[in-house]
């Protein structure tokens, strides 16, 4: 499990920003602070006031299954929400644990009591690298972890137009519309994307990264299932030499993409795997399973 801690949403309630009129005498977000917190101290939390933090705008302190969390509510041209396990993070920082229990139950009810109050609207979670980068954000502040495998991939089944592209005579190619699909989800997790290209096996490719070519996505149609492969570009033969395991972005980048498709309606029986040694792929062992 990952969590999000940033959250983006918009407010019924009036700006209490002050200013005059030479600058900002003080930043809003004290009544949006308040309010959240009246939601959490109606959980049974205890919650402090919310304190002043200058161009950050109110910060303020709960405690709840005997951790201590802390928040901060600024004011732009939307409310951000960020919210951490001070237990876990002392510093602020981002842990390198996998989050605390408690920081997942916390986490998931803070975003049903704000996506249930008629005063909140457009709510959507992030990451701390995707905040401020204008992407639409994710429905949930916690996403299902994959553990990287080398040579892992996922199937699913999915509801996509599929165009036959045909390279030769009797020669054609499924899975474009998944390619498509795909292209589409990871460009709005912020990744630069190519377009998709035919493969000799009568599959697409293409290339995709936070800030250049760095995965390779290789997508076949195998009956009503697709299967897709996700590989790092620099992994070298010294790595696959020594069996070296994947570096911590690809497994990163593999659980953004399984959020992603878990939260798009269009996918259905999400399955990663692994080949294990001496098996054929179709006889894999399922690694991790997501059913919508």
């Amino acid at each position: 499990m990952k969590v999000r801690r940033w959250a983006e949403l918009r407010t019924e309630l009036p700006s209490d920003q002050i200013e005059d009129e030479h600058d900002i005498v003080q930043f809003g977000g004290r009544g949006v602070a308040e309010a959240i917190g009246g939601l959490l101290a109606a959980q049974g939390y205890e919650v402090s006031p919310p304190e002043y933090a200058g161009e950050h705008g109110w910060e303020f302190d709960f405690h709840a299954l005997e951790r201590r969390f802390w928040c901060q509510v600024t004011e732009t041209d939307r409310i951000q929400l960020l919210c951490i396990d001070m237990t876990s993070s002392p510093f602020g920082g981002v842990s390198r644990k996998p989050p605390h229990s408690a920081y997942i139950e916390v986490m998931t009810l803070l975003d049903r009591e704000l996506a249930d109050d008629p005063r909140f609207y457009d709510l959507a979670w992030y990451f701390d690298d995707e905040v401020d980068r204008d992407l639409p954000g994710s429905l949930s502040p916690v996403c299902e972890s994959v553990a990287a495998q080398v040579g892992s991939w996922v199937e699913f089944r999915a509801d996509l137009s599929e165009e036959i592209g045909a390279r030769q005579a009797d020669d054609i190619a499924l899975g474009r519309g998944c390619a498509d699909a795909l292209v589409e989800l990871l460009g709005r997790l912020g990744h630069q994307v190519w377009s998709p290209l035919p493969t000799t096996d009568n599959g697409w490719r293409f290339s995709f990264g936070p800030s250049g070519p760095r995965f390779t996505c290789d997508i076949h149609a195998i009956g009503e299932t697709y299967r897709v492969l996700v590989e790092d570009k620099g992994r070298t033969f010294v790595d696959k030499l020594f069996k070296r395991p994947p570096r911590a972005l690809h497994g990163e980048t593999l659980s953004r993409l399984n959020a992603a498709l878990t939260e798009d309606p269009r996918f259905r029986d999400i399955a990663w795997r692994h080949p294990d040694k001496g098996r054929r792929p179709d006889e894999a062992k399922t690694i991790q399973s997501t059913i919508r």
